[in-house]
């Protein structure tokens, strides 16, 4: 049934994640620890159910506009998959802000290829990034997308590698800015000693199903790239090449984060359901009917109570 409606492209499908997304925050937040019955909390909590819908709509359009994926939604049915099993992932407002504004920097270097205005799309691609970098320290990584999709689209001079950095430095220097004048560049310190090179350490997940999941991500990404290659693909090959070094700076990001509260994984949904959706579009139906029925049944079994084992 799922394979069917997510099957056809439509924005009803947008609207179906949503209500779902809604649902399942409300199942989570009051049948989990993190609820506490104060009235306080409740703009808190109205404020990250709106970035994480905004954060599905980004992905949605993203991947919809810049023809990601064949003409089926299958990708945000993914994402939507993957962001309720890893549901730590639906708390942390500023890794959802972050991967927020990395939505709109994606969306441009995506669209990139398509369109003559390089320089107006890289500026305004390296400015996103620069403002998911003030909630985020790490996502300053994923400028190196910027200069992937440069080389990819075979447009590096002197211009573009100036305007992507000055889009890049502005909104870090309007910051650095306000709290100079505000005498509280304490904070903006504060922010800096986080890219600390000595504090600098990968560390593994110590939940062996989230090793098990991710290991299964990135082997479906690296055999669907195989896959394309020499079957052909349903996206151009020089974005599937930025698609991979998107999922490799994830990737990296998701492991040098010193605190791992399993938010850090919203950061590899994204290119993780492109390549999972088109594998789903290559494959035979019963196949695609089966896949999305484990997903559904990892997100259950991701969601039970420990102490009902």
């Amino acid at each position: 049934m799922l394979a069917n409606i997510f099957g056809k492209s439509t924005y009803l499908n947008l609207v179906y994640t949503s209500i779902f997304l809604i649902l399942f925050y409300g199942f989570i937040f009051f049948f989990s620890e993190r609820f506490v019955d104060e009235v306080s909390q409740i703009p808190n909590t109205i404020l990250i159910v709106a970035l994480c819908l905004f954060f599905l709509a980004a992905n949605f359009f993203a991947s919809k506009k810049n023809l990601l994926t064949s003409k089926n939604d299958y990708a945000i049915l993914i994402l939507l998959l993957l962001m309720t099993t890893f549901s730590d992932t639906l708390f942390n407002a500023n890794i959802l802000c972050s991967n927020l504004f990395l939505m709109f920097a994606f969306y441009k270097l995506y669209k990139l290829s398509n369109s003559l205005e390089n320089k107006k799309i890289l500026f305004d691609a390296s400015f996103y990034i620069g403002i998911a970098t003030l909630f985020f320290s790490w996502s300053f990584l994923f400028f190196v997308l910027v200069y992937a999709s440069i080389l990819f689209c075979r447009c590096l001079n002197i211009k573009t590698i100036i305007t992507s950095i000055l889009g890049f430095c502005t909104p870090v220097f309007l910051y650095f800015s306000y709290h100079f004048f505000s005498d509280s560049l304490c904070v903006f310190h504060q922010q800096v000693e986080l890219l600390n090179v000595n504090s600098f350490k990968i560390q593994l997940y110590d939940e062996r199903g989230v090793v098990v999941i991710f290991t299964v991500m990135l082997l479906t990404a690296i055999f669907y790239s195989l896959l394309n290659i020499t079957k052909g693909s349903f996206i151009p090959f020089k974005t599937l090449r930025l698609l991979i070094v998107h999922f490799v700076v994830a990737l990296f990001v998701s492991l040098v984060v010193t605190e791992k509260d399993g938010s850090e994984i919203l950061f590899l949904l994204f290119p993780t359901s492109i390549f999972i959706a088109n594998q789903l579009s290559m494959s035979h139906y019963k196949y695609r009917t089966l896949i999305i029925l484990c997903y559904i049944v990892n997100l259950i079994l991701a969601n039970i109570p420990h102490n009902l084992f």
